[in-house]
């Protein structure tokens, strides 16, 4: 898997060199600023490549960051507690998530898609 990297934009970067962000690291922040919104019960894990590939399926789940054109584009996977409204929740969370990788990185995230899987009771 090619590990891929995002490059901060920082004023004095060139009296010391570049900042260089793993999607990783992006992935790890909108995890836990999902976790932190009231009403998200848990967030789906991505299945292990070996298990996806052999029921041949392409598993996406948990926190996926991609790297585009336009910016930087999240998917989220999560499930929501029983009697919250969806609608809310979700906007919390793309709310949440833009706010902390722009707190922790200054980086601008241009879409977030957060996918309801499930509801918890």
């Amino acid at each position: 898997m090619e590990v891929k990297y995002i490059q901060l934009n920082i004023n004095d970067q060139q009296l010391y060199g570049t900042i260089n962000v793993n999607t990783k690291v992006l992935e790890v922040i909108a995890q836990n600023a999902s976790l932190e919104v009231e009403g998200v019960a848990n967030i789906h894990e991505k299945l292990p490549k070996v298990v996806a590939e052999a029921f041949n399926r392409n598993h996406r789940g948990g926190v996926n960051v991609e790297i585009v054109k336009n910016g930087i584009v999240i998917d989220i996977y999560l499930d929501v507690k029983y009697g919250e409204s969806i609608h809310k929740v979700g906007k919390k969370v793309q709310e949440n998530v833009k706010q902390a990788i722009y707190n922790m990185t200054t980086l601008d995230v241009s879409r977030i898609y957060v996918h309801v899987v499930n509801i918890n009771f």
